[in-house]
């Protein structure tokens, strides 16, 4: 299942990819174009935190309270002691 949070964090990084890579020369001029007219229509981020504002059933631009907590722990828990 998919958390808003990741959903929005996975639409933002996606725009970061396309921006990296639409001036990659080991890629095809046609990927690169075709890269460059997506991000034309593609939202910013100060865009996506506006939706999640009005949609947080579908974008949140930080998790939940709780969700971020296991998180945390979690990592914390997978560090291995020094």
């Amino acid at each position: 299942m998919t958390l808003p949070y990741e959903r929005f964090q996975a639409v933002d990084r996606t725009r970061e990819w396309l921006l990296v890579n639409c001036d990659n020369h080991k890629l095809p001029a046609y990927i690169r174009e075709e890269m460059r007219s997506l991000l034309r229509h593609y939202p910013v981020r100060s865009e996506l935190e506006a939706m999640a504002e009005e949609i947080p059933r579908y974008l949140e631009a930080v998790p939940d309270p709780l969700v971020q907590y296991v998180n945390e722990y979690q990592d914390g828990v997978d560090k291995d002691p020094e």
